[in-house]
């Protein structure tokens, strides 16, 4: 029996060994099949779009003029609420350009019966959120949390808008973090394409006017107030509540928020935009710029137009996302810039259309050119039938997704109002885009970009970029603050600086290091004048970073020509090291500059320099000197070990005030330093000068004196 048995598991397992082989050959035949079957190798075919089921938009108007739209969605028990007013910045008054944005910042920070506390309080109780932002057109205020809550949230929304207070400990802050997003905007250069674009493209129309440091400076309170009483009223604003409530609820709770509101808003200050012209550039010299900030752009149709949806579908094959063209064009085939992309602005007076990329700075003329390309393919050319695809499955399955909460509805119902487009935009929205044809892309392009008659604004080193587009047609110049500037002016040439020697006196100044609004650091700097020379020393510590850098300078203290510079110690896990000497019109020595891979630059330097040529380390210590008076600028001309070359930083005393610093509040100098490494400094008015304040633009990072 057990040889029996033994020999059947034998005989089986002989047979298995025969099966499994013939069985998986088998199989393997036959799975290609399966697959066929199983997995389709090409999508079906799309089946047709489902209506956007936006429910009816319910329009009442209160005696007041307030207009009140309601949209009743009771799928949760959440409200979204917005309430739109025409108080933009295009209101702003001249020369306080920044009052709307200022305005609407403060109308959560107190009213006549509430404080700022209170209002955080009574939206923490209840789970709500508030925001109010202004915008060129509109000053909007929204709000959304439960329904329940929808009473208390309107009432909260009333009491903001009829009796805020802007009270002077918030105003002051308020103005300050406004003043410092300036400054990090003018550090920023394609902030600066950005911001003189639009004064280039719109002209004297009140879209052409933006914010400066000098505008906010000059805002009071008092013009807060003023502004507040013109402009905040209830003929021409609008409500829209959405949500799980009723229109008639909608309409008493409104009419208990605001019944009491009076007054109409007077009509805004308006202008035609500049009008359309051949093609001229716009060269902002930023200098040390290592890129070159572009945009290229004009006026276009408007939102209204029925040609919009195929400009919309058009943008995004020219310019929106990774698989756009400009992007695959100049960022991936080309490698000529780490960024491209195209938008369009919508106005409610008049919309713009523009190109733009961040580029090597030697790339500058082929990636100007490139943008120019692609856009007149897009008015030539049909779109391939992949591209078109493509373009409009996002726009059809992205746009639910700006729907999906009743405040998202309750933000797209105000902002089609705004724009005075048909309450039927937003259920037809993807039809109208998915019927777009590729022949529609093309005519909307040609009706909407104009490449001949376009504004181009180039921010980058002039000397540099000017050479590579002074034949490509007219070229403009300005500096940062976009006055004019000739040629002769991009390439400025060294010599002795003008500095009252009687600034720069023996001192040592203590600083805390600040970033992020934390204390993180020390910063010491020492200046002392003596027998024929002035010595500078910086010592900088933030252990959390690991930087350690100890800086010393000599200077002669008759010329203030350099004589050398030492500078020790490491940065993150990277030692730097540079030793100078300047002497017969030359500089030499070695330096070693940590580098953000990791890896310190390592080089030896023998290199030519002009009269006048400091170090770049030491220009803290010299800009003092300098004859500062408001709205004056001045060219220092720097060496920079990290490449050995001299490059021109232009100093600009922007601005004048009180400045309040731990070692106590001080009349000051706000001076901007342009260089490769852009800096605030906010310098004593008071003689003799000594810096109070430095900000590193475009950094969470500042220094502040503490004795």
């Amino acid at each position: 029996m057990m040889q029996a048995g033994g020999a059947g598991k034998a005989g089986r397992a002989g047979a298995a060994e025969r099966w499994w082989p013939r069985a998986l050959t088998a199989l393997g035949v036959m799975l290609p099949g399966l697959a066929v079957a199983q997995y389709p190798t090409s999508p079906p075919a799309a089946g047709p779009l489902r209506p956007f089921q936006l429910p009816a938009l319910q329009e009442t108007t209160l005696a007041n003029g307030l207009k009140l739209l309601v949209i009743e969605d009771h799928r949760e028990p959440m409200v979204g609420i917005s309430l739109s007013l025409p108080a933009g910045s295009r209101r702003d008054p001249v020369g306080r350009e920044g009052t709307a944005s200022l305005l609407a910042g403060l109308l959560t920070k107190g009213t006549a019966t509430r404080s700022a506390q209170q209002l955080t309080e009574q939206l923490e109780q209840t789970g709500s959120t508030f925001a109010a932002d202004a915008d060129m057109d509109f000053l909007t205020l929204s709000s959304g949390g439960l329904s329940e809550y929808a009473g208390a949230l309107l009432e909260l929304l009333g009491d903001v808008v009829q009796h805020p207070t802007f009270p002077a400990s918030e105003f002051e802050s308020a103005k300050t973090r406004f003043l410092s997003s300036l400054e990090r905007e003018r550090s920023d250069t394609r902030a600066l394409a950005d911001r003189l674009f639009i004064h280039a493209v719109y002209g004297d129309h009140p879209y052409g006017r933006r914010a400066s440091v000098a505008s906010v400076q000059s805002i009071t309170r008092d013009d807060l107030a003023a502004f507040a009483a013109t402009s905040l009223k209830p003929g021409g604003t609008l409500l829209v509540v959405a949500g799980d409530i009723s229109a008639a609820q909608a309409r008493s709770l409104a009419q208990r928020a605001f019944g009491s509101w009076k007054g109409n808003i007077p009509a805004g200050p308006s202008a035609a935009p500049a009008a359309a012209a051949p093609t001229r550039f716009l060269l902002v010299n930023r200098p040390g710029a290592v890129q070159s900030s572009i945009v290229l752009g004009h006026l276009t149709i408007s939102p209204a137009d029925p040609r919009q949806y195929g400009l919309i579908v058009g943008n995004r094959i020219l310019g929106e996302g990774n698989d756009s063209r400009l992007f695959r064009s100049l960022a991936q085939e080309k490698r000529l810039a780490a960024e491209a992309h195209s938008e369009i602005g919508r106005r409610r007076d008049v919309a713009h259309f523009l190109v733009a990329t961040q580029a090597r700075q030697q790339s500058t003329e082929q990636a100007l050119s490139e943008l120019g390309d692609q856009v007149a393919r897009l008015r030539t050319e049909m779109v391939s039938d992949s591209e078109l695809t493509r373009s409009k499955g996002y726009l059809i399955g992205s746009f639910p997704r700006q729907m999906e909460t009743v405040q998202q509805i309750a933000s797209q119902v105000t902002a089609i109002r705004q724009l005075g487009l048909g309450d039927d935009y937003l259920r037809n929205f993807r039809e109208r885009v998915s019927a777009v044809t590729a022949e529609g892309v093309r005519a909307a392009a040609q009706a909407a970009t104009h490449p001949d008659s376009a504004i181009v604004v180039v921010v980058g080193d002039g000397p540099k970029i000017y050479e590579q587009i002074k034949t490509m047609g007219p070229v403009d110049i300005v500096d940062v603050e976009g006055k004019p500037l000739e040629v002769a002016d991009l390439a400025p040439k060294a010599g002795p600086l003008n500095v009252d020697r009687a600034q720069l006196v023996s001192r040592r100044d203590s600083f805390i290091v600040i970033v992020n609004g934390n204390p993180l650091g020390t910063y010491i700097s020492e200046t002392v004048a003596g027998g024929d020379s002035l010595t500078y020393r910086e010592t900088l510590s933030i252990p959390v970073a690991r930087w350690n850098l100890d800086t010393r300078a000599r200077l002669s203290l008759s010329d203030l020509e350099m004589r050398s510079l030492d500078q020790t110690g490491s940065m993150a896990s990277q030692q730097a090291e540079t030793h100078l000497v300047f002497a017969g019109g030359r500089v030499k020595g070695r330096a070693q500059i940590p580098q953000p891979g990791g890896t310190p630059k390592v080089g030896t330097l023998d290199t030519i320099v002009a009269p006048g040529t400091i170090d770049q380390g030491v220009i803290s210590a010299i800009v003092p000197g300098l004859p500062l008076e408001p709205q004056t600028s001045y060219t220092v001309f720097a060496f920079d070990a990290a490449d050995g070359s001299v490059k021109p930083v232009q100093v600009t005393v922007t601005a004048v005030g009180n400045l309040g610093v731990p070692a106590g509040i001080f009349p000051v100098f706000q001076v901007q330093v342009m260089g490769p490494q852009p800096v605030i400094l906010y310098i004593t008015r008071d003689t003799p000068r000594r810096i109070v304040k430095v900000e590193r633009m475009g950094q969470p990072m500042s220094f502040e004196l503490v004795k």
